[in-house]
């Protein structure tokens, strides 16, 4: 038996970087069927259109993202460290430029 996976994506808002709207930036990344449904979305929400990534971009990030964050020596990454993880599974669109520290 094979399992189809079907092509989706995921939509990020917004790269505020500051910790102020981190609960609603998290609270607002979507999953959906294609870049049509994403835009669908916006239009019916009235919600401004962030940048998408698969979700093999997705799992990737996520996999250097969050591994030692209970680590007893774990620590924040810089903004370099973060671009170039950004850069590494492909998101180079300028959506997800940070600004430098």
């Amino acid at each position: 038996m094979t399992t189809r996976v079907a092509k989706a994506v995921v939509e990020y808002p917004t790269m505020d970087t500051s910790l102020a709207d981190l609960r609603l930036q998290i609270s607002n990344i979507h999953a959906f069927r294609s870049e049509e449904h994403v835009d669908q979305w916006c239009e019916r929400t009235w919600m401004a259109r962030g940048a998408t990534m698969t979700v093999e971009q997705c799992w990737r990030l996520s996999q250097w993202w969050y591994p030692e964050r209970l680590a007893p020596n774990w620590h924040r990454r810089d903004a370099a460290e973060k671009q170039a993880l950004f850069a590494e599974v492909g998101l180079t669109e300028p959506f997800w430029l940070l600004p430098s520290q």
